[in-house]
């Protein structure tokens, strides 16, 4: 279903593009048109030139009224009408579709909320781990470190959500992040609520969890559990979501991957009312 409306976008916005090139051509064709009258004109035979320097001679009621109907002998019904037809008329409803189609394209612009985990200082005051919850965890921890580079968790998941916003708004993606710096207090509670509140499509948790077991390595993604009563509504599109990525990932062999792990105790998942995983 996500896919479907990232191609509809890509839809509208080349729909919209069209619309806008169509009205250039039809000012061409009306100068060539006048153009065209005024080349027949200054060809026209020297007999031609001849009578109407008679008609001059004439009364000048007698030559009114030739010259009227000498006029309509000449011109085309096709062109008289062209000409006649002002157009005024035909730009303005140009103008109402491309602000429908402009309307359209923000409707239904798929947005996607990247969650970069973690942050520079935690904070280990407590917040329900879901709405109405009696059990509490930290409100956010200050992540793990490499092995072998020592770059804390919350850094390197902050450099991959830039790449992947890059990545994503060059394909017409919408992207939102949930920090941007080091030097904030975000609570894993206000991240969902953030999603929640800009009704993403996509809600996206980026972190590089670490293990005491020195034989644990690889690639793995979160999701809700089935039956988590905090997250029925978005379990079934989440699992989908989870089950691409890893099908993804899985095309490269240089990567080990775990598969898919199922949790009910994430905060970042029981308070989001938006499909995600993690």
């Amino acid at each position: 279903m996500k896919y479907i409306k990232i191609m509809s976008a890509i839809a509208v916005i080349g729909i919209y593009m069209g619309g806008c090139s169509q009205e250039e051509p039809k000012k061409e064709t009306t100068s060539s048109i006048q153009e065209k009258n005024k080349d027949n004109k200054e060809d026209a035979p020297v007999e031609k030139q001849q009578e109407e320097q008679e008609k001059k001679e004439q009364p000048q009621a007698i030559q009114t009224n030739e010259q009227v109907e000498h006029k309509q002998e000449e011109v085309p019904a096709e062109e008289k009408k062209e000409e006649t037809t002002p157009l005024q008329p035909t730009e303005q409803p140009l103008q109402n579709n491309e602000q429908k189609v402009e309307s359209n394209e923000k409707q239904e612009k798929f947005l996607v909320v990247i969650d970069p985990g973690h942050q520079q200082k935690a904070n280990l005051n407590l917040e329900p781990i879901g709405p109405g919850a009696t059990t509490q965890k930290y409100k956010v921890t200050d992540g793990t470190a490499g092995v072998v580079t020592k770059k804390r968790e919350s850094v390197l998941v902050l450099e991959m959500a830039f790449i992947l916003k890059e990545k994503l708004e060059a394909k017409g993606i919408q992207v939102l992040m949930t920090r941007t710096s080091h030097e904030v207090d975000v609570s894993n509670k206000e991240r969902a609520t953030f999603a929640n509140d800009h009704k993403a499509n996509l809600f996206l948790r980026l972190h590089a969890d670490g293990s005491e077991n020195k034989n644990q390595s690889g690639f793995a993604v979160l999701t809700p559990a089935e039956g988590n009563p905090y997250t029925k509504e978005i379990y079934a599109e989440s699992l989908q979501i989870s089950q691409t990525i890893v099908n993804k990932m899985r095309e490269n062999h240089q990567v080990k991957v775990n598969g898919i792990k199922f949790r009910d105790d994430l905060s970042g998942f029981n308070w989001a009312k938006v499909p995600g995983c993690y």
